[in-house]
């Protein structure tokens, strides 16, 4: 659980964070674009499926050790050696490259392809641990949209690097992009060391909590390896047509670089004028969606168009949406897991998975070019698209699972919170005996009696002032349900109230129609009817369910309030009696609207909530405002945003933020 630190971390988060990924982008598209470039110069473009399948090979046993490594250092010790080990690469390719440019080329190939994909996952996952999960999507989508920035002064970087001096010369300033990497992961690790020790114990239930998320992250995976498996086949495309197009050396270098920049402008756009709004209408899990859609669109149309280079246009659509919107929402995906199963599980699934779908593609290449040479673009490109669908079904799948997910981390940060302020079920302002307990005593020696008719001597006794006729009145209504429309305005006495509720209680479901129509009649004085739920909630039926609901709509906000408490007790009571999701969040949104503020408004927007959704989840957000930090609040906010209406998650969004002071971060 990120925790910040002091006046420190808010210049890391806005600086630091963003800089970094700006420069790590501008690395990665640099380096891509002169791997890209040399490998085509010195290899034909046939061996390209054969070097991307030698990559995923490669890069399990790397994702692997990376993952021991992040799961027993943490990221902010691996993350930075990352950085070191490729800025020594890049020093040792640059030397390679005049006497040995084939062994250059094939050194950068495989280290631009496994290494930089091991340490963007890393860095991600760096990040993943300085924010709390609800910060984490304003912090992510800064810092992929100054990434994005990065895409485009790597791609222009290039190009005129390499029209203006060698291969060399590129090399050594991407050493230098890597060395500075290495020094703001730095500053980020020693920045998020406090936030890093405070996760909350992981084991639910005695199991491991790699098991509690296996479908999940089995999800995570297939997604991520199916926009490789997409990604791989517009790439194949896109390097065919430019090998065929564009002469070897510098003008591809040249070529690949304009084209790496204008995606990153592309991207670059997206990632800063939309990302915040696909958030909040479609979820990290339907920002995923969104890169299927494109790609496959895109495909249709290079299958369409007129032009001879419409084969670019699925590897643009590619990279603009992968590196903007898909990012974002990919990244705040694994924000949920515990902090041991991300470490160990993420960059397996970025790196390793990744690689699947990688070498996936390169069969697929491998197939297509040799059973049907004369049009293999156009039958990789309709591949592009089959794939694209298939990625879109999986992309869909994850948006329960991310809720899921959500709630999990929840409930496991939870265990940090305190002994809560208040428990789930108020305690009611006026202490009334349970049921069961006896309260009615005989009429002491002297008293007023009740003869001639019982039944009008006690209606005109409990109409009196006179405790002690009223008290033997409600001993004869107990056992007299003729007498029930006559003791419900005795609960407006509060020395009597406790006889009063057991005298109505006694008679069950026969008192529920006579309370229910006290309960929403204006003429009803309000005292009597803020009692009336005292009564109802140990009467669960339809007719109280009812009344109960018609009662949320009352104009005292006390009735109210207990009307929603009264309604928990039903329904925990009788699990038939279910209220209208429609109805909970209809009054819940209601209730903010108001404008009530304070402690007692939230926890009966909460009670209408735990009507709605998950009891156990909704108790322990609740928790998590009461007596949580601002992270716990943040782990509340994430799975609240997942599960609720976006009209009444607005509203709920500002109260939980800023309608209490959060404790110290403990």
């Amino acid at each position: 659980m990120a925790v910040p630190v002091g006046p420190r971390s808010g210049v890391v988060e806005r600086m630091i964070a963003p800089a970094t990924a700006l420069v790590m982008l501008a690395l990665q598209v640099g380096s891509n674009a002169t791997r890209d470039a040399l490998f085509l110069s010195a290899f034909p473009v046939t061996a390209l499926p054969w070097f991307v399948a030698l990559s995923a090979l490669a890069s399990f046993p790397a994702a692997y050790a990376a993952g021991w490594l992040l799961g027993r250092l943490g990221p902010r010790r691996v993350v930075p050696a990352v950085f070191a080990v490729g800025c020594a690469l890049f020093a040792l390719e640059s030397v390679l490259l005049v006497p040995r440019p084939v062994a250059a080329a094939a050194v950068l190939y495989f280290h631009a392809t496994v290494l930089g994909a091991v340490v963007i996952s890393a860095f991600w996952s760096l990040l993943d641990e300085r924010f709390d999960a609800y910060s984490a999507k304003r912090h992510f989508a800064r810092a992929a949209g100054t990434a994005t920035l990065g895409a485009v002064i790597g791609g222009f970087g290039a190009a005129r690097i390499a029209a203006h001096w060698s291969p060399q010369v590129l090399l050594a300033v991407l050493a230098g992009g890597a060395a500075a990497c290495a020094a703001g992961s730095l500053l980020l690790g020693r920045g998020g060391e406090r936030g890093a020790r405070a996760e909350p114990s992981l084991r639910v239930r005695g199991r491991a909590p790699e098991r509690d998320h296996v479908p999940y992250l089995r999800a995570l995976a297939a997604a991520s390896a199916l926009a490789a498996l997409v990604g791989t086949l517009c790439d194949y495309v896109l390097k065919a047509h430019a090998a065929a197009q564009v002469p070897a050396g510098v003008p591809l270098v040249r070529f690949f670089g304009v084209f790496y920049a204008a995606t990153g402008v592309g991207a670059f756009l997206i990632q800063n004028t939309l990302a915040l709004a696909a958030h909040r209408r479609l979820g990290p899990a339907g920002m995923l969606a969104l890169h299927p859609l494109v790609v496959g669109a895109a495909g249709v149309g290079a299958l369409v168009a007129p032009t001879s280079w419409r084969w670019v246009l699925p590897r643009c659509a590619d990279i603009t949406v992968r590196h903007s919107l898909f990012r974002t929402g990919y990244e705040l995906l694994f924000r949920p897991l515990p902090d041991a199963t991300r470490r160990s599980a993420k960059t397996m699934i970025d790196v390793g998975w990744d690689c699947v779908g990688n070498g996936l593609g390169a069969v697929v290449v491998l197939l297509l070019t040799r059973l049907v040479p004369a049009w293999n673009l156009g039958a990789i490109t309709v591949a592009v698209v089959a794939a694209a669908a298939v990625e879109l079904i999986a992309a869909r799948g994850l948006r329960e699972g991310y809720r899921g997910t959500a709630r999990d981390d929840l409930a496991r940060r939870s265990v940090l919170l305190r002994s809560i302020v208040r428990s789930w079920v108020h305690r009611a302002t006026v202490v009334v005996q349970p049921r069961g307990t006896r309260v009615f005593e005989e009429p002491p020696a002297g008293s007023p009696t009740l003869q001639e008719d019982p039944s009008a001597a006690a209606r005109a006794a409990l109409r009196s002032d006179d405790p002690e006729r009223i008290l033997a009145a409600l001993h004869c209504a107990a056992h007299d349900h003729r007498l029930i429309d006559a003791v419900v305005p005795v609960l407006a006495r509060k020395e009597l109230l406790d006889q009063a509720v057991q005298a109505l209680r006694a008679h069950g479901g026969l008192a529920v129609d006579a309370l229910a129509g006290a309960l929403v009649d204006a003429g009803t004085p309000e005292v009597v009817r803020r009692r009336i739920p005292l009564v109802l909630e140990d009467c669960p039926s339809r007719r109280t369910l009812d009344g109960l609901c018609r009662g949320l709509s009352d104009s005292s906000f006390t009735v109210r309030e207990r009307c929603g408490r009264a309604l928990l007790k039903v329904t925990a009571a009788d699990a038939t009696l279910v209220v209208p999701r429609e109805t909970a969040c209809w009054h819940a949104e209601r209730e903010l609207d108001s404008g009530s503020a304070g402690e007692r408004s939230m926890a009966h927007v909460f009670d209408l909530l735990a009507l709605a959704y998950d009891r156990h989840a909704i108790l322990v957000a609740r928790r998590a405002y009461e007596a949580g930090t601002a992270h716990d609040r943040g782990a509340a906010l994430a799975f609240l945003e997942a599960t609720l209406p976006r009209s009444l998650f607005a509203k709920l969004e500002g109260r939980v933020l800023h309608g209490a002071s959060p404790r110290p971060a403990r």
